[in-house]
């Protein structure tokens, strides 16, 4: 009888073990290089949309901070996919978190004191995309890295991000990601390997796939409007490109005069906030070349960037509450 309960203990703790072991493996995130083949940024080598998705999937198996959804087709019929990152907590509220969002932001039937206690009970969305210019291919494969940091980072900074916001992080023109680096790996070690891909990187409109938001006519226009305007309405929307004006390293906001008097004034007041923050995190990290107000308006409707124009005007509120 001794025996068969040592036997029946023993058998037990094996149990938990492996158990154990098997979710502690669940658990870990694996870095880009593992999935990709190499590191993110790496000489010679560019992700494809095909590839970011894949490892996007991993994460999701991985970590229940990400989540990843559809927004619709590209013209070329490929699923737009995008991830929601945030902390476990937030994700388990998503959808409250969403409505709580839509309402700040279309403010109907809200008294100002409602308004300011569901400002102190949400989180701000934020939209980060990257690649809509897929010759400008950095922040495209920025998204792979920043996912992962985001992911598993220790960094108190980091941490805050993820309890008091959620991000939204989209490939802006997956057709086009696919399109440039399928060129450029077919052309390494060759003479053509820096020329340009000698075809359009969106099916229809090219480097104008960011003049097409006054009018919406891409598919892939269409499913940024409606994430941004009529599902999550955030108060921070981020048209990532790679350059600025020359000698600059990056352009950040505000833009340079003039001003759209149709945009409500609290957004430029609040992007010279979010400015001012990007800028001062440069400078304290010794990295030059941040530039605004020169060049680049915010006169003009086509661009993404004035795509959530009337999804922000609530941004100032959430701040003044």
């Amino acid at each position: 009888m001794v025996r068969r309960n040592q036997n029946f203990l023993s058998v037990l703790v094996l149990m938990i073990f492996f158990l154990g072991a098997s979710v502690s493996f669940a658990q870990r995130i694996p870095p880009p290089e593992e999935i990709l083949g190499f590191k993110v940024g790496a000489d010679f080598h560019l992700a494809t949309y095909q590839q970011a998705v894949k490892y996007f999937e991993e994460l999701e198996k991985s970590s229940p901070m990400i989540k990843l959804f559809e927004m619709g087709k590209t013209e070329m019929g490929k699923p737009m996919i995008y991830a929601v990152i945030t902390s476990d907590e937030n994700m388990a509220k998503l959808d409250h978190y969403k409505e709580i969002s839509k309402k700040l932001a279309l403010v109907r039937d809200l008294t100002d004191e409602e308004a300011c206690q569901l400002a102190a009970e949400g989180r701000a969305v934020v939209y980060i995309d990257g690649g809509l210019h897929a010759s400008e291919c950095a922040p495209a494969q920025h998204n792979i890295q920043l996912a992962y940091n985001l992911l598993t980072s220790d960094d108190p900074d980091y941490r805050l991000i993820l309890d008091q916001t959620i991000l939204l992080l989209v490939f802006a023109n997956p057709d086009g990601m696919d399109m440039l680096a399928e060129w450029y790996h077919s052309n390494v070690g060759t003479p053509y390997e820096v020329s340009p891909m000698p075809w359009v990187y969106n099916k229809y409109v090219g480097h104008d796939n960011n003049r097409d938001s006054f009018m919406v006519n891409m598919a892939e226009t269409k499913n940024i409007t409606r994430l941004v305007n009529q599902e999550w309405f955030p108060v921070i929307l981020y048209n990532h490109h790679q350059r600025g004006p020359f000698p600059s390293r990056i352009f950040i906001p505000p833009e340079c005069e003039p001003t759209n008097p149709n945009v409500h004034p609290l957004i430029p007041r609040g992007k010279v906030q979010v400015g001012a923050g990007m800028g001062k995190f440069f400078d304290q990290e010794n990295k030059p070349g941040a530039i605004s107000r020169i060049v680049y308006d915010s006169w003009y409707p086509g661009y993404v960037s004035q795509n959530g124009i009337r999804s922000q005007t609530f941004c100032g509120l959430w701040h003044a509450c």
